[in-house]
């Protein structure tokens, strides 16, 4: 798995100098990639990736992309109902970046008009596109809410509760009601998760 943030990364987030819980930490830094990415539905590599979409016979404005953030997308075809793809339709028909009102991880046609109604035969359709966050481009508050994370699970090891030092305790709550899930609902390309 591709990590966006480093061993090295995380001992200084976490004011760790030894090298003697080096396997933990990377097994808790592997965890918290997993857990972010079945949250939001980010994957963790620019990858090349593939989906077939099918609309309801209702029509629909948008086309869910099932991995996260999309980078480009190579070819939109309709499907015939035998499976077979026709020709990919014109990259000025169809946008994917995110704006104000439309979310990151959908399609939609530059005519404004539904999928469904596009091809009266095909409400599949083919996408390929290119998917993931590489390191360079994982933006820095999405990173923050992992070392955040990573430090609640680093300090709550062994299943811990609560701990106590001269009269000092902290507690930690579980994990649905903290505020990293909602600091994760920016970054989630998933509906009704987050």
């Amino acid at each position: 798995m591709a990590t966006m943030i480093t061993l090295e990364t995380a001992k200084q987030w976490l004011q760790i100098e030894h090298h003697a819980e080096d396997t933990v930490l990377a097994i808790m830094l592997d965890s918290v990639h997993e857990q972010v990415s079945r949250y939001t539905g980010i994957i963790w590599a620019e990858t090349a990736a593939g989906c077939t979409v099918t609309q309801r016979t209702s029509g629909g404005t948008f086309l869910w992309i099932t991995s996260n953030p999309i980078i480009s997308i190579t070819k939109i075809c309709p499907l015939n109902s035998d499976g077979t793809a026709d020709d990919a339709l014109d990259a000025s028909e169809y946008a994917y970046q995110a704006t104000s009102e439309r979310p990151v991880g959908r399609v939609w046609k530059t005519n404004g008009s539904e999928w469904a109604n596009y091809y009266e035969s095909a409400p599949s359709w083919l996408i390929e596109y290119k998917a993931g966050y590489a390191e360079t481009t994982c933006p820095a508050g999405l990173k923050a809410v992992m070392l955040d994370w990573l430090k609640r699970n680093y300090e709550a090891r062994g299943g811990k509760a609560s701990e106590g030092v001269s009269g000092i305790s902290s507690s930690w709550t579980p994990l649905y009601d903290t505020d990293f899930i909602k600091q994760l609902r920016p970054y989630s390309f998933l509906t009704g998760v987050l």
